[in-house]
């Protein structure tokens, strides 16, 4: 009896350590996978840092090359302006349809239109408005009326920049001038009447413009920046699709991760609830064995009052007997507890190996989903960063190109500014002499120098570039001194202008086109006659402009 209550004991004591073994053994999985958990949690929230940073360098670096991009299609509609306006050509040619004795005020309208390209002369103002930015060419010629004296100016916006004369001392004189003006879009030019007695026969009026332009250029820069424009518009594309599956993707990882944290949750919960069965088991196991210990000693207490009483037993064996029977009936009791409690220990026992072998197949299989989502989440962490690279590489091979059209359209447009470099100028003398006779003439008043090849200080014009040149020269003589000069080619005259003195104040003027290379020098020299004449308002001038 004393030994199968010791085994009952040892059978509870290793029920006792099972259940705290298998308590703690699931405890430390529960905390591992916890860990894991967590693990891959900071993983994923790292990566969606990772990847939204490059997200954010990616949008940037897309807004900078669209800022690129509509700087280069800025440029090219500059340059479909700037090629189109050099194609635009504007002159004219207008003249006076009868003579006037009595015209003396006001401007002078050239109501006769013989050319009018741009249509920027106006036959009834008598003004020419600019229609584009350039350099321009103004020439006047106008004959007075018999021995009237005629004074009329070539006036820009109000201000008067040259004039032409001619003198009363003869018949039917002609006053001529020219001048090179740099204008503005919308600068008015006309001739005004200075002098009460000012009368006009026949009069002229020329302009040309001198640009050039490049379209094979333009083309190529348009063919260049459609391409690079369509390769970014490719990439755009095919990176905002890559953005959308990489969404999805995420969307996809982390309703996974939603549903194994649900089913582990889920798990956990299970196994605590048969946690808790088991203890309550044992509870109820402590209980029986309490009740069997009372009865244990209650046995033990009837033992020694039997072995007190033996003696008295030994007399009344009746008693004995029935004592005996009783003693036969506790013990067939008590063995009937004890199979009940072994037969319940050993259902016990293969509740928890079942248990056991049911956490542990969940147990595999949570590490099962673990790994395949960690590797799927890896491989696609794989995936994204090559499509970053090569978004990256495509990328720099984008910035690489804007880069050289960038620098293709400065050199071009180096190019085409020296191709283009305009080179026109009118000079005009301060001052009247009547004692000139000798040297370079020097116009020492520049009106217009663009090029800046005209020195006031020398009175010489230095060809900044190769090509074709006009040069005009208008001179009025001091009153009846002769007054003959050249215009001059590195110290070669070339042709000559002459005011006699046979009459007062005569203008001379003359015209040649020259072939100039780079450094050649043009001038006005002196040939013959003493001194020159101008006004407040110069009649007195030197112009020069390069045609091609």
């Amino acid at each position: 009896m004393a030994e199968m209550l010791q085994q009952f004991n040892v059978s509870m004591e290793d029920t006792k350590q099972g259940i705290v073994e298998g308590q703690r053994n699931l405890s430390a999985t529960l905390s591992e996978l916890e860990a894991r958990h967590r693990q891959a949690f900071d993983e994923i929230r790292n990566t969606t840092v990772t990847f939204q940073a490059d997200l954010d360098q990616y949008k940037t670096d897309c807004m900078k090359l669209s800022v690129s991009v509509s700087a280069l299609e800025r440029f090219r509609d500059n340059q479909t302006n700037t090629q189109s306006d050099p194609n635009q050509e504007v002159a004219f040619t207008a003249a006076v349809t009868s003579p006037s004795p009595t015209w003396n005020s006001g401007t002078l309208i050239f109501d006769v239109v013989i050319t009018n390209v741009g249509n920027g002369y106006n036959l009834n103002t008598g003004v020419f408005t600019t229609p584009k930015e350039g350099t321009y060419v103004f020439y006047v010629s106008a004959l007075e009326y018999i021995t009237q004296y005629l004074k009329i100016d070539i006036v820009l916006n109000s201000v008067s920049k040259v004039r032409a004369v001619s003198d009363s001392s003869a018949s039917y004189q002609t006053a001529t001038n020219m001048v090179v003006l740099n204008l503005q879009k919308g600068d008015r030019v006309w001739n005004p009447c200075r002098s009460d007695d000012e009368t006009t026969n026949s009069t002229s009026l020329n302009l040309d413009t001198l640009d050039s332009n490049n379209v094979d250029v333009f083309r190529q820069l348009l063919n260049q920046e459609t391409i690079i424009r369509m390769t970014l518009v490719k990439n755009v594309h095919a990176l905002m699709k890559d953005m959308l599956t990489l969404q999805e993707k995420l969307t996809a990882a982390e309703n996974r991760i939603s549903k194994i944290h649900t089913s582990t949750d889920h798990e956990i919960s299970k196994l605590k609830e048969e946690v808790k069965l088991l203890k309550t088991e044992n509870e109820f196991l402590k209980n029986n064995s309490a009740q069997v210990r009372a009865d244990i000693d209650h046995l033990n207490e009837n033992l020694t009052d039997l072995s007190n009483t033996l003696t008295d037993v030994k007399i009344e064996v009746r008693y004995l007997s029935i004592t005996l029977f009783d003693i036969n009936t506790n013990v067939r009791e008590t063995a009937e507890i004890l199979q009940h409690h072994n037969n319940s220990m050993e259902n016990i026992n293969s509740d928890i190996a079942h248990n056991d072998r049911k956490q542990s197949a969940a147990l595999l299989e949570l590490r099962k989903q673990h790994v395949r989502f960690i590797d799927d989440f890896r491989n696609t962490t794989r995936t994204l960063k090559a499509d970053i690279d090569q978004f990256q590489t495509d990328q720099w091979r984008l910035s690489a190109s804007v880069s050289s059209l960038e620098l293709f359209r400065a050199n071009q447009t180096n190019t085409k500014c020296d191709q283009n470099q305009e080179v026109a100028f009118t000079a005009s003398v301060s001052l009247a002499s009547s004692t000139w006779n000798s040297g370079t003439l020097i116009f020492d008043v520049v009106i217009t120098n663009t090029g800046n090849g005209y020195n006031p200080s020398t009175g010489v014009f230095t060809s900044p570039r190769s090509g074709t040149y006009v040069f005009y020269v208008s001179a009025v003589e001091y009153t009846t001194q002769y007054l003959k000069i050249d215009i001059v080619i590195n110290s070669v005259s070339k042709v000559r202008m002459m005011g006699h003195s046979s009459t007062s104040y005569q203008t001379g003027t003359n015209m040649v086109v020259l072939n100039l290379q780079k450094g050649d020098s043009v001038w006005v020299g002196y040939a013959g006659g003493t001194g020159y004449y101008t006004q407040s308002v110069p009649t007195t001038t030197f112009s020069g402009f390069l045609v091609s």
